[in-house]
């Protein structure tokens, strides 16, 4: 429900608008996803599974992590493509998708996420991804309140 609010990611090469495809699952059911989608990306995925400890009015997540992925060039090595990749693109998608879970009313995080930098993912295993992507996987720990919520952007 909050990342709905994620406003559109702008290429800052063409200034196109591109929607983000926020999807939710494990691992295993990415492939289906990108089969069925013609253009999946930018894509955040919250990947399950994750720890929910619930109280009242509150439900505490330890290490929920997310994938921001954007469709990778394996033509290109890193260096070329680092700054247009991770400078111009991911890191920008990063800072907005927390300024839009810190002004959440619903959610509190410690305000520390551990982000970790995915050149050419894709893994060589039976859960291998169709597509190269150049990602990053955001993990951290939250509360999520239960009320109503309000974006303070």
């Amino acid at each position: 429900e909050v990342l709905a609010h994620m406003p559109e990611f702008i290429n800052p090469d063409t200034t196109t608008a591109y929607s983000y495809h926020i999807k939710v699952g494990p691992e295993e059911d990415i492939n289906p996803y990108l089969k069925k989608s013609k253009e999946p990306y930018p894509l955040i995925w919250l990947t399950y599974p994750f720890i929910e400890t619930h109280k009242i009015n509150k439900v505490e997540c330890k290490n929920i992590s997310f994938v921001i992925a954007v469709k990778g060039n394996s033509t290109k090595l890193l260096d070329d493509r680092f700054d247009d990749v991770y400078v111009n693109r991911l890191m920008p998608m990063f800072s907005t998708f927390k300024h839009v879970i810190e002004k959440a009313n619903i959610i509190k995080t410690t305000n520390e996420y551990d982000v970790v930098k995915f050149p050419n993912y894709t893994k060589k295993d039976k859960n291998a991804t169709i597509d190269i992507w150049d990602a990053i996987k955001v993990t951290f720990d939250c509360v999520v309140d239960d009320k109503c919520l309000i974006l303070k952007i």
